[in-house]
């Protein structure tokens, strides 16, 4: 199990991970290949590149549960 500030890091470390989140409508989302490429900390949100279609999404970090495989206390 990780920690929120240790999924945090894992995030933010530019690498690609798996991540899996829940969307607002409380569908279950997870992704095996993205990448970081920006945080907004006021916001509380992390903008995710998608592989290989190359995609920016957006995420709530509240809603992060799973990073490369591994639950995220929160």
């Amino acid at each position: 199990m990780l920690s929120a500030a240790a999924a945090r890091k894992t995030i933010e470390s530019g690498e690609q991970i798996s991540i899996s989140f829940w969307k607002k409508n409380g569908e279950i989302r997870h992704i095996e290949e993205c990448e970081s490429t920006s945080s907004n900390f006021k916001r509380n949100t992390y903008n995710l590149k998608l592989f290989p279609s190359e995609e920016i999404i957006t995420i709530r970090v509240v809603l992060v549960f799973s990073v490369n495989d591994v639950e995220v206390c929160l």
